[in-house]
């Protein structure tokens, strides 16, 4: 298994972070995506899938984090 992970941190901690999708997917078949509320990818799974990622995603602790497992 292998994984990525790419994270974003508000410039105000505790302020609200959103990340928006207007395009983009992973392979159906075989991986799957979490958006989690924390910087490291841990924290609570706000969404996950597979497939299609296109949407927007909020986060109410300043951190967000989008982890790809292949």
């Amino acid at each position: 298994m292998v994984s990525s992970l790419t994270s974003f941190v508000a410039n105000t901690p505790g302020d609200y972070i959103t990340i928006d999708f207007s395009a983009g997917s992973t392979e159906a078949c075989c991986d799957t995506w979490y958006i989690n509320d924390a910087a490291d990818g841990s924290g609570n799974t706000i969404a996950s899938g597979n497939g299609d990622i296109i949407g927007s995603y909020e986060s109410t602790t300043g951190e967000i984090s989008l982890r790809n497992i292949l």
